[in-house]
């Protein structure tokens, strides 16, 4: 029969549909055989087959050559041959570690080369001698079975190999979570690659801008990725971040020199494929990782474990992010806090009546160091005028931050704090945005608190002055809030303070007037003299001064009295008495009256002449004559 019948009855004993092989990756198969006729016609019978890439070869030693050039499926070898037989092949390919299929196909069937076969590692033995139908269709089934067997027993291994790598960097992330960033993707890297079920991985973090923020890889050289981490660095992301980045899920990559063509690590690629996924977790994107498998190991299977994997990163990245963010606000609470205690401790000194200036100034400048960032290495100085106060550390720096202390619109004094070793740049130098807002606080504050101190002790000299003015002053003196009856007319009014000379004059003590109603204090006074009441209101509600003279029957003095209002409803009556005065104006009166009398009744003539010679007045018995 011809080899093309032979293989069309072959294809009709085995069928195509169920051998359930890849005709685009077909087994490849080596086949080793002295026979040189032999071994065309099981080459063109397999290849016929459509299942199958045969390459062939005449001796052990041309089959071992092969091996080390290309990879196989499965090796078909004949057992006798020149110099090395079929067993002793096999026994150097299992001793040096290569456990490809091995199947012995003999036309020599002894009964104990079958078994040293199989105890040497082979995987089937088939006899060539026979009908050619049933001999090719058994090699065929036994190559496709071994094949399976193999690439099921080879994917259990890579599944185990991955979700090791995919535990290890779940325990990895549980574990070391205190590292840095960096760190922890450069260990899950390592995780990735060290089960070998990936042979190259490389996680790429990106910021909110989607630049570059942390790359990091495993499984390639430094050369190898440093140029796609320079492009990376400049915006040039390859292809596949770019389908990760856009695109949620796993891609697979399935020809990466072609896709990636302008990517350095597509050619290092070989027989792999790469596979890229997006990291995100609710909505954040933080990059994408990527993994090299080998072609043999692409299945649609991976897809959910380099999910999980993904996830884990992502999950710990957000809750990293989460923890971060919490730090920051609990480290920024406890400056906020310290801030505040300085404020606080300032506003207790500034309170205190009892303490100085120079005790503000210098337990202001002991509050400052301990509210800044880093209270170890900080000093401070606070100068007024020609005060200086320092912390017992305090040198002058190039880390420094002041702030102006301003009394009446003038500068006064400064707040200074320094730095004694240089830190973090931040907003303003090493010193926060906060810091800024509290020096000047503080120096507000002081500017406030001497001023207020100031204006105190002003306040104490003019009450002094007026103290004395007020106790010594000759005039009496009256301070009172006058009473309105519903329809706001005056009723009555209550004395609130007076003078030394108030009690001389009125003799009235002071414990029996303050607080006191006039017409408790001085009964009668509203019935006896309603004209000064009167004047006491108009001058409480229109605020117009008055002053005026009146004789105070209770008392039997004259007083001159002058009336004026502060604010609405209270008055002032400074008075003097003027008793002594009246009754030296009566008297003098009583006098003139006497004198004139006598001036018009006298008998003889007389004359009023000034000192000039200038006729005055005459009498009546001079205009008689």
């Amino acid at each position: 029969m011809g080899v093309n019948k032979l293989s069309k009855s072959i294809l009709r004993l085995t069928g195509t549909n169920s051998l359930d092989v890849n005709k685009e990756n077909p087994i490849r198969v080596l086949q080793v055989d002295d026979e040189v006729g032999f071994q065309k016609t099981t080459k063109q019978i397999l290849e016929m087959h459509g299942q199958f890439q045969v390459d062939s070869a005449s001796s052990v030693k041309e089959a071992l050559e092969e091996i080390r050039e290309k990879k196989f499926d499965v090796i078909v070898s004949d057992y006798q041959m020149p110099v090395k037989d079929g067993l002793e092949f096999l026994k150097e390919l299992r001793d040096n570690g290569n456990n490809t299929p091995f199947i012995l196909f003999t036309g020599k069937g002894r009964e104990e080369v079958a078994i040293e076969a199989l105890n040497l590692g082979a995987d089937r033995y088939f006899n060539k001698i026979g009908k050619p139908e049933t001999v090719y269709g058994e090699l065929i089934h036994g190559i496709i079975h071994v094949v399976k067997s193999k690439q099921g027993d080879a994917r259990q291994m890579y599944f185990n190999k991955v979700l090791q790598a995919c535990s290890d960097v779940n325990q990895f992330l549980l574990k070391e979570k205190k590292l840095e960033i960096n760190e922890l993707i450069k260990g899950v890297c390592k995780r990735l690659t060290a089960t070998k079920g990936y042979q190259k991985a490389w996680i790429v973090l990106i910021d909110k801008e989607n630049k570059l923020d942390i790359c990091e890889f495993s499984g390639v050289s430094n050369k190898e990725f440093n140029s796609v981490a320079k492009k990376m660095n400049d915006g040039n992301f390859p292809v596949c971040s770019k389908i990760a980045l856009e695109n949620p899920g796993a891609h697979l990559i399935k020809d990466p020199l072609s896709v990636c063509s302008k990517c350095s690590l597509s050619k290092i690629s070989g027989d792999q494929r790469a596979f890229t996924i997006q990291l995100q977790y609710r909505g954040n994107i933080y990059g994408f990782l990527t993994v090299y498998v080998p072609n043999s190991n692409v299945y649609e299977e991976k897809s959910p474990i380099l999910t999980e994997i993904s996830g884990d990163i992502s999950f710990f990245i957000y809750t990293r992010e989460l923890e971060e963010k919490k730090a920051q606000k609990t480290w920024a609470l406890g400056e906020r806090v310290k801030e505040l205690r300085c404020l606080y401790g300032i506003s207790k000194l500034i309170e205190n009546q009892n303490i100085s200036e120079e005790e503000i100034l210098k337990g202001t400048n002991d509050l400052l160091s301990p509210a800044w960032q880093y209270p170890e290495v900080t000093c401070s100085r606070i100068i007024v005028g020609n005060k200086e106060f320092r912390t017992k550390t305090f040198k002058e720096t190039p880390w420094k931050q002041s702030s102006e202390i301003i009394i009446y619109g003038k500068k006064a004094g400064v707040v200074e704090v320094y730095y004694l070793e240089e830190k973090p740049s931040s907003v303003e130098g090493p010193f926060l945005e906060e810091e800024r807002h509290l020096i000047d606080a503080v120096a507000e504050r002081l500017g406030r608190a001497l001023e207020q101190k100031k204006a105190e002790k002003e306040l104490m000299e003019s009450e002094r002055k007026y103290s004395s003015l007020f106790k010594n002053m000759l005039e009496g003196f009256a301070y009172c809030k006058i009473i309105l009856d519903k329809k706001n007319k005056p009723i009555d009014f209550i004395y609130l303070d007076i003078n030394d000379a108030f009690e001389k004059i009125t003799g009235l003590n002071r414990e029996n007037v303050l607080g006191k109603k006039v017409s408790e204090a001085i009964p009668g006074t509203i019935e006896n003299h309603p004209e000064l009441f009167e004047a006491y209101g108009r001058v409480a509600l229109t605020g117009k001064k008055e002053h005026f003279d009146i004789h105070f029957k209770h008392l039997d003095i004259w007083l001159h009295i002058s009336v004026y209002s502060p604010k609405k409803g209270y008055f002032v009556a400074v008075f003097e008495n003027i008793t002594e005065r009246k009754r030296i104006e009566d008297e003098l009166r009583q006098s003139e009256k006497k004198f004139f009398q006598f001036f018009e009744n006298a008998p003889e003539y007389l004359y009023m002449i000034s000192p000039e010679g200038k006729i005055l007045d005459i009498n009546n018995s001079a205009l008689r004559t």
